[in-house]
Parts: C-alpha cells; structure tokens; sequence
C-alpha cells in the first residue's frame, strides 16, 4: 500500500470501514492459496442455518419476529420462537440479519445473509 494513503485521514476511514466489513476467519480455517477464489462463510450448526434460510422467505424489507419465523418453519423443523430468538441473535452477530428498528421491531437478513440463504437452500 501506498504510504501516501495511510496518511490521508478520509484513506484511513475508508480502509478502517473496508476492514469492519470483512468477515472474520481464524487461522485454522483460512483457506489455502489454491482455494484463494472460494469464499469462505460462517460456521453454523444445522439448526442455526434454519433460521436464515426461513428469513429468505419474507421480503427484502420486512422486519420479522421469532414467532414469524416460527410460523413459516416446516412443521417437522418449526423451532419455538424462545429458541428462535438466540439464533436470530447469531445471524446477527454474524452480521447476516440486523435489527434496524430497535431490539423489539423485528430483524431481516442482510445481503450476506440473503447469499447464504440461497447457498443454503441448494
């Protein structure tokens, strides 16, 4: 990198920004220089990654709670939504859901949740 960048403070937000949005990846799960091309996503449990895949089903823009999620489980997978809510709670630290209304209005997938739902669902 330039160092010319480093010093310019608007360089600096900007590299500070790019580096908050990059996934976080232990070393042990780095992928080697060969695999360099294939991205890698979050460790979620089986059960974990029902709850992104049903949130896929609502729309891009509405905000859904634990019991709406619940409510559009397959029968045989439905979680209640008491167990639903620590699972919405991962996607969002994972920064594949957020709650942009507050803790209380509902959550929906991000754009890196949307993609992995649909990785998920194939």
């Amino acid at each position: 990198m330039h160092p010319d960048l480093l010093q310019d403070p608007r360089s600096a937000i900007l590299l500070e920004a790019l580096r908050e949005s990059e996934p976080c990846v232990s070393h042990e799960s780095q992928a080697s220089p060969a695999d360099a091309s294939v991205a890698v996503g979050p460790a979620l449990t089986p059960n974990q990654s029902l709850v992104p895949r049903t949130m896929d089903g609502f729309g891009a823009l509405e905000l859904v709670s634990t019991k709406g999620i619940a409510e559009r489980m397959e029968p045989s997978e439905r979680f209640s939504p008491r167990t639903i809510g620590p699972l919405v709670q991962r996607c969002i630290q994972l920064r594949l859901a957020e709650r942009p209304e507050g803790d209380r209005s509902g959550a929906r997938l991000t754009l890196a949740g949307r993609g992995l739902a649909k990785n998920i669902a194939e």
